[in-house]
This record gives structure tokens, sequence and C-alpha cells, in this order.
């Protein structure tokens, strides 16, 4: 479970770069950035992540359920996702470094299924409650993301709902550090993270993380290892 929760959270850390540029908007539209009370401004920007973690969780365990149910009816396709979750990892690493935008077409697509819940995250977005905070986050977890669809992949392969949720549960703490430093740092953090040395970086151990996920069973078995899930 601890080798499953690092491998979401180092997802969600490298690929930091990504979710502050694609949220750091979300983040300023909130308007935490604009509360004089530190303590005021964490607890609602935290709040709004509370609801998006719990998002990733939820989609994790629906995950874990679908690989769960495919692996058992068709064993055949155990392989095949795990190349299909190293593939989009491999995908999340070119999209970070700006070597391939492959992945903009298929949040493109999540974009167009996300329509529908867009007015009701928008409202909810400007709340002054907790619930209504809360729920926008919970909305938050839902918008089109190339970086969460490879992380999911990786939930999917795993086929073990609880090992799952936990690793996109640490796939929503990864991403974290950024989105709460974004409030309060964000044009000098974007800067930072706009560095292509620092992008081609992170991407390079996303990419290296996608070739160890389908073939560390390969590599395991040469050495008379079984492995199950993950590892």
């Amino acid at each position: 479970m601890i080798e499953i929760m690092l491998v979401g959270f180092l997802i969600g850390f490298l690929g930091s770069a990504h979710c502050l540029g694609m949220c750091g908007g979300l983040v300023i539209a909130t308007g935490t950035h604009r509360i004089q009370n530190k303590r005021d401004r964490y607890f609602n920007l935290l709040t709004y992540n509370l609801g998006r973690i719990c998002s990733y969780s939820l989609l994790g365990l629906i995950a874990g359920l679908i690989g769960l149910e495919l692996g058992s009816r068709y064993l055949a396709l155990v392989l095949p996702l795990r190349i299909v979750a190293g593939l989009m990892l491999i995908a999340m690493g070119c999209y970070i470094a700006g070597w391939w935008f492959g992945l903009r077409k298929l949040e493109q697509i999540g974009g167009r299924l996300f329509k529908p819940l867009q007015k009701r995250f928008s409202t909810a977005l400007g709340s002054h409650s907790f619930g209504g905070r809360f729920r926008a986050g919970l909305l938050w977890g839902y918008i089109p993301c190339g970086l969460v669809y490879s992380a999911l992949t990786l939930a999917i392969a795993n086929a073990n709902p609880l090992e799952s949720a936990s690793l996109m549960f640490a796939f929503g703490i990864g991403t974290l550090p950024s989105i709460v430093l974004g409030s309060v740092l964000h044009h000098s953090l974007v800067d930072k993270l706009r560095v292509q040395s620092v992008r081609q970086g992170a991407g390079i151990l996303l990419i290296l993380a996608g070739l160890w996920t389908f073939s560390a069973p390969q590599i395991l078995n040469l050495f008379g290892h079984h492995t199950n899930g993950l590892f």
C-alpha cells in the first residue's frame, strides 16, 4: 500500500508544472489570494482541495473496480492495461516537457463531458460557505486533465479498489503543494515551473515511471519474482 501511495504522490508532484498551469486560473477564481487573514486564506483553499482530493479518491475507487472486473473476466487484458497505463505516463511526461501534446485531444473530449457541470461549478466556486467550497472542490476534481487521466489509467491497471483509491488520494496530495503555494506565490512559482529544464526534468521522470510500469513485471519475472498490482 505504501508503495502504491508513493507512486501516486510522485506522479502528482512531478506533474505540478502542468497542474498549476491548468488550475492556476481556478486558484485565482476562488478569491483566496485576496483574503488578508492567512489562517482564513489557507482554510478556504484547503476546503476546495479537500473536495478535489475526495473526487480523485472516488474516481480511483471506481477505476480499481473497473480494473478488477476486467482482470477477472478477461485475464488477457491485465498486461495491455499496464501497457496503456505506462504509455499514458510517457505521453504525460512528453506533454509536461513540451515535446508532444497529444493528450490535449483527450482533454478536449473530457471538456465536452464536463460541460453540463460547468454552471454548477462556476456557482459553487464563488461560495462563502464551507459546504459550497467543498462542493466546488468535488466538481473541480472532474475538470478534464491529462495528468488525472494518466493516474487513473494506472489505477485501472492496478485492479484493486482500495489500493487504486489510495493511489488517487496520494496523487491529489502530491498536487497540493503547487496549488497551495500557487495561491501565494502564483507568478513567481509559475515562472520557475515554466523553466524548460525544470519541465523537461519532471517530464523525463514521468517517462521513466511509464517505462517501469509496463516493463516491471517482465523484469522481475526474469529474477523469479511474481508480482500483483503495480509491483
